[in-house]
Parts: C-alpha cells; structure tokens; sequence
C-alpha cells in the first residue's frame, strides 16, 4: 500500500477545494505535516460568488453576495454518558465564522455583544452537519426613512456541474417577486411576475420550491426557467398559520405549518395559549405535486429555526424524544430564552418548554458555553 504522505500536490489540492466544511479541512490537514503544508487553512469562500442586483431607489444591490449558515451537532463525553449541544456558526464574508442563535438571525457580533473566542477541542469532540443554508447578503435604500442599510434572505443555492463554477441562486430578494440569477447568464431574471409574500425557500432533488403565506407551492425545475404552481389538498380552514417551513428530512421534503386555535380573552395567559398550539406535517408527492399529512415523524425531530430548519434522528440525540418538534415561542416576550424555546410532541399533541426539560436545555446553548474559554492562550 502506497504511502498517503505521498500524494501529488495538485492532486491534494484538487481534494482541498472540494472541502466546504471547516470542520472536515481541520481532519484533512491533520493527516500528516505534508497534507498541511500543501492545504490552505481556510476553505473556499462561498462568499466570493457574487449575484449582483439591479440598483434600486438608492442605487444600491450591486454588492449581493452569498454566505452560508451551518447547523452542527457537537457529542463529546463527559463521565460515563456523553453530552450534546446545537452549535449554528455564520460565515462572514472575510472568511471568519461566527456564532450565531440557533433560532434567530443575532449573532456575537450584533447587538454590541461580544462574546469570547470559541475552540474546539477536535480529539475528544465528535462534530456532525446537520444543515446548511445559504444566504444572499446586499446593501438595500429604505426609501421611508432615506437610508441604507444591510439585509439579508434566505435563497436557494444550486452548483450546475459541469466541471465548472457555474452556479444559480432562487430567492425574492429586493425584487419582490420569484427570480433566478445563473452565473453563466450574469443576470437576475424574474420567474413569477407576481408579487407574493413568500415564507420559505428550499432544493430538494434539483428543484426549487418555494411556499407563500396562503400555502401556494412554487416548483422551479431544470433548465430553471420552468415554473409550476399547486396548493394544499387540505387546507386549515379558517385557523391561523402562524409559520411554515419547508424541510430536509431523510429523503423527504417536508412542510410543516404552526397554528393555533380561536382564542378567547380569558385564554391570552402564556400557559393558555400553548396549549391552543397545533402543528400540522406534510410530505411532498413529487410525481403528483401534492403534499400529504404525516401524523407520525418515528424517530425524526425537527427544528423551526430561521434560516436553518433542519432535521435529526432522536437515535442521534439520546436526551431528546422522537416524533417531536422544536420551534421558538410566537410572541417572545419572555426574557429566559429556554422558556422561548417550545417543543411540540406529536404523539400527545401536547407543547412544553424546553425550560421545563433539565436534559433539553443543555441542547440550546447560546453560544455553546462549553466551547469557549474566556481566554484565548496561543
């Protein structure tokens, strides 16, 4: 057997670029001093692929971007059990990752709070990908108030193939309306004339999908240029969704709608209104374009979080039951943040705070308290 120390540089560097996540460059370059010395430390930007906007009002747009958020699942032991937490970190478009809240868009660097560096002790730290998300970065004119500011949205990201670096973005951004932007094209091109309110953006088997507020179901296949429409089969009635999510699970897509039943104004308490919580599952039939109830998830367990809903087996996560789903609170006016963070088990159809699960609050750290020393020693 050859000796791996002895690998052609090109041919490790063609590995290298193939590498998009930090965690896995850190394993590859720890083989040998050679695979080191041959790798960069950093791994290849998303950030670089650029998708301009037309200039709005204030002339701006020209500077949309790409950057990714990734959801990773952290096991390390500790005694004789193992412990897990939920860490989510956000590219920055100079290279650098920072931790940001799992169910919101705060991170370290927002909000002037400045949270210590984080390390990773890799030997004894098993890190696992859960998701990853893509997200369009632009300078946007807020013409009420005459000033600019930095947005960000959800999109879908596609690499076409080929060998080469095309790619193609699928979002609403400052336009509004449903457009596509192919690298090779060089140009945004609007895909649904109609302004809609869109709640959430995935790719699933090469397609685009997309679900707007009335539930409606937008389809964008191969060569993209090609849209479709379909509704729910089945819709709630006069209940009111409060969120939707379209989710990766397995080789599933799902759709998942938070709602909550008529209320009376005895009922406006907070232990009141959870328990008018409801969340209604549905699974994509691609062929027919229709989604169907699921009323049990097995050993599955979602996560509304925004922008990265994701999925996991209970089997993965001892502490926590399967068939259920976490999501944060509608209205957030509580200042504990595992008290804002509710799971919804669909076996009892029943909802409880994460505050009242000892084994779940050590889940939703923010940041990982464990992975940060308060002092950084070279």
């Amino acid at each position: 057997m050859g000796d791996w120390s002895e690998l052609p540089q090109e041919l490790l560097h063609l590995i290298a670029q193939r590498i998009d996540n930090c965690f896995d460059l850190i394993h590859f370059r720890s083989v040998c001093s050679t695979w080191r010395s041959h790798t960069p430390p950093r791994i290849r930007d998303v950030s670089l692929l650029q998708c301009p906007l037309p200039p709005d009002e204030g002339g701006f747009g020209d500077d949309c971007h790409m950057s990714k958020r990734r959801v990773y699942l952290l096991k390390w032991p500790s005694g004789d059990r193992h412990r897990y937490c939920l860490l989510k970190l956000r590219e920055e478009e100079n290279g650098e990752l920072v931790p940001q809240n799992l169910f919101e868009m705060r991170c370290s660097n927002e909000y002037k709070m400045e949270y210590p560096r984080v390390s990773f002790d890799l030997l004894n730290c098993q890190v696992t990908e859960l998701e990853c998300e893509h997200m369009a970065c632009y300078t946007e004119w807020f013409e009420p108030f005459e000033c600019q500011f930095k947005a960000e949205e959800k999109v879908g990201f596609i690499r076409l193939g080929g060998g080469n670096e095309d790619f193609a973005v699928f979002g609403r951004l400052s336009f509004k309306r449903l457009a596509m932007f192919r690298s090779v094209d060089k140009c945004w091109t609007i895909l649904d004339p109609a302004q809609r309110d869109y709640e959430e953006t995935a790719l699933f088997n090469g397609k685009f999908y997309t679900v707007d507020f009335s539930g409606k179901t937008t389809v964008v296949k191969k060569p993209y240029q090609e849209v479709s429409f379909f509704k729910m089969s089945r819709p709630l009635g006069k209940a009111k969704t409060m969120k939707r999510r379209l989710i990766r699970s397995g080789n599933e897509l799902l759709l998942v709608e938070l709602w909550m039943e008529s209320l009376n104004y005895r009922e406006w308490g907070k232990p009141e209104r959870r328990k008018k919580i409801r969340v209604k599952i549905c699974k994509l039939d691609e062929e027919k374009e229709e989604w169907d109830e699921v009323e049990d998830l097995g050993d599955r367990v979602l996560f509304l979080a925004y922008p990265s809903s994701f999925s996991c087996l209970a089997s993965d996560i001892p502490v926590i039951k399967g068939n259920s789903v976490f999501f944060m609170e509608f209205w957030g006016e509580s200042r504990d943040s595992h008290d804002c963070i509710l799971v919804f088990e669909l076996a009892e159809q029943s909802v409880r705070s994460v505050k009242d699960i000892p084994a779940y609050v050590e889940l939703f750290q923010s940041p990982a308290g464990w992975v940060i020393s308060n002092q950084w020693s070279d």
